[in-house]
């Protein structure tokens, strides 16, 4: 098992398997969420009451469940960060783990390193998504005409296939 503070180890990792490394920033909680269910609204509402929520940004991770990072209005501490990441339903054994890791390592000054990996393929489908939508303007803010039905967007080796409902909003179906 990689611990959070070998950072050059986790992101030749991240990259041997297709992810960027994502670590989180003074503001940011990082949620592990293996069994892909929505963090409880009850909890997210306090934290937004106390700490402000700026921000929510969610992909499925590479086994299938969800990752989240709520951007907070104020930095929080490490320590803290932990707390209301478990809070938000984040996987137990990472979190106990990381704050193993905090106490372990605080001494010797060792820097907050929480992470996550997020798989480029999101990253490729929502590039894709911005091109695909520059080429194919039909959505809702468009003064084209909407034309609902599947397209299939190319960027180097990654393909999307995308499409707009009745409404004229857009969806992805898929990336390859």
């Amino acid at each position: 098992m990689y611990t959070n503070h070998d950072l050059p180890t986790l992101r030749s990792l991240a990259a041997e398997q297709g992810c960027e490394l994502i670590i989180a920033k003074p503001n940011e909680l990082l949620i592990d969420d293996d069994k892909g269910t929505a963090m409880p609204a009850g909890i997210l509402a306090l934290i937004e009451e106390k700490f402000g929520v700026e921000d929510i940004e969610s992909w499925t991770s590479r086994r299938g469940g969800k990752h989240w990072k709520v951007r907070l209005t104020v930095d929080v501490e490490p320590e803290i960060a932990i707390v209301l990441q478990a809070a938000l339903g984040s996987d137990p054994m990472r979190e106990t783990l990381a704050a193993w890791e905090r106490h372990a390592l605080r001494p010797l000054g060792n820097p907050d390193t929480r992470s996550l990996f997020r798989p480029l393929r999101t990253v490729a489908v929502l590039l894709l998504a911005v091109v695909a939508s520059a080429c194919y303007p039909w959505g809702p803010s468009s003064s084209s005409t909407k034309r609902s039905g599947s397209y299939i967007a190319s960027c180097g080796s990654r393909t999307a296939t995308f499409g707009y409902d009745a409404q004229g909003h857009m969806y992805i179906v898929g990336c390859y």
